[in-house]
């Protein structure tokens, strides 16, 4: 979609984008030195050691970290619409039988491809769009 977008748009959205992320940047910067003072977790040297030696960070990749719990949030969901639709699903995985998981992934999801929006695939995958309340649920019964 950002290729329907006039050049010099594209020019102006992407110096925001870099002051955007230069200043998580030098922010994230400024928490390694509050690091290395020693007043968040402990002592870290320089930013070779600290947050900044992250291949993202590195490469120019800002802002990607919110989609991996996009992903993350949204794989509950999909985890439990599998063991609903399939009962002894954890006892399969359990024993290293990955391919009736993977069988209702490619019927459920992956034959969709691209045709439906993430929001649409989900809600047809699992009966809902991306909700918090199931990861919560997780979350606390897993580490509480």
């Amino acid at each position: 979609m950002y290729d329907l977008v006039a050049p010099d748009v594209q020019a102006s959205i992407s110096r925001r984008k870099f002051a955007h992320e230069y200043k998580q940047v030098a922010r994230t910067a400024s928490m390694t030195g509050l690091r290395a003072e020693g007043r968040l977790l402990g002592q870290v040297p320089d930013d070779g050691h600290g947050v900044l030696q992250d291949v993202h960070w590195s490469s120019g990749s800002i802002g990607y970290f919110s989609t991996y719990l996009i992903g993350t949030v949204a794989s509950v969901q999909i985890w439990e619409a599998a063991t609903s639709d399939m009962a002894d699903l954890e006892e399969q995985v359990g024993r290293g039988e990955f391919t009736p998981l993977r069988d209702w992934l490619g019927e459920q999801i992956h034959a969709l491809g691209r045709k439906f929006s993430p929001q649409e695939t989900l809600r047809r995958a699992t009966g809902s769009t991306i909700a918090a309340q199931p990861y919560l649920d997780y979350l606390r019964k897993t580490y509480a």
